[in-house]
C-alpha cells in the first residue's frame, strides 16, 4: 500500500475479520483501493472465487502473497499427541491451500505480465522448514513442503511469473497469539528476549 499498490486482503472467518478490517483501514489511510474477501484456502472453490473477485475489481493481479497458515502447538517429542488428521489439517491450509490459490491466480497473473513487467507469487514459509523447529512437527514439515512447492512453481511458471518464498522466524502477534492465548504467548515472547 505504501508503494501505491491496490491491496486485496484475504480473511478467513469472523474470528479474523477485525484484524483484516484494521489492515484495510491502514491501506486506505495510504490512499489505495482495497478489497477484503473471505476465503478458506483449503477449499479450491473458495480460492477460485477469491481470485475471481480480485480480477473482477481490478482486471489484473500483479502479485499473490500466499500467507494463510494454521498450526497447533504440540511438543515435537510428543509423537503420540499428533496424528494423521492433524497432519492433514495443517497440510490442507499450509500447502494445499497455497497451491490452490496459486493455481487459481496463474491465468490472471499471466495475463497481467508483460515483456517489461513480470508478476510474482510470494509464499510465506518459515525458519521451521529449515531447522525442524516451530509449533509442531506437522507445521515444520508443511513449511518444508512449501519450499519444494516454491521451487517447482518457480521453474514451471518462469519467466512471466516469479515465485519466491520468505522464511521468517516467529512473527509477533497474529497466529501464535490466537493459537496459544495471551498468557502462553507472553511466556514464549519473554523466553525469547
Amino acid at each position: 500500500a505504501s508503494a501505491g499498490w491496490a491491496v486485496a486482503i484475504g480473511n478467513f472467518d469472523d474470528s479474523t475479520r477485525e484484524a483484516a478490517l484494521a489492515v484495510e483501514a491502514q491501506c486506505r489511510q495510504l490512499g489505495v483501493e482495497t478489497l477484503v474477501f473471505d476465503a478458506d484456502v483449503g477449499s479450491d472453490a473458495a480460492c477460485v472465487k477469491a481470485v475471481d473477485a480480485v480480477a473482477s475489481k481490478w482486471q489484473r493481479i500483479d502479485a499473490l502473497v500466499n500467507c494463510a497458515g494454521t498450526t497447533r502447538f504440540i511438543p515435537h517429542g510428543d509423537l503420540a499427541a499428533i496424528d494423521d488428521l492433524e497432519f492433514e489439517r495443517v497440510y490442507r491450509v499450509n500447502l494445499i491451500g497455497m497451491f490452490q490459490m496459486t493455481r487459481a491466480a496463474v491465468p490472471v497473473l499471466r495475463d497481467s505480465s508483460t515483456a517489461s513487467h513480470s508478476t510474482a507469487v510470494i509464499n510465506i514459509s518459515s525458519l521451521a522448514s529449515l531447522n525442524g523447529t516451530g509449533s509442531s512437527i506437522a507445521y515444520a514439515a508443511s513449511k518444508g513442503a512449501v519450499n519444494s512447492l516454491t521451487l517447482s512453481l518457480a521453474r514451471n511458471l518462469a519467466p512471466h511469473i516469479r515465485v519466491n518464498a520468505l522464511a521468517p522466524g516467529m512473527v509477533d502477534d497474529g497466529l501464535p497469539r490466537r493459537v496459544l492465548g495471551d498468557e502462553a504467548y507472553a511466556k514464549i515472547v519473554d523466553s525469547m528476549t
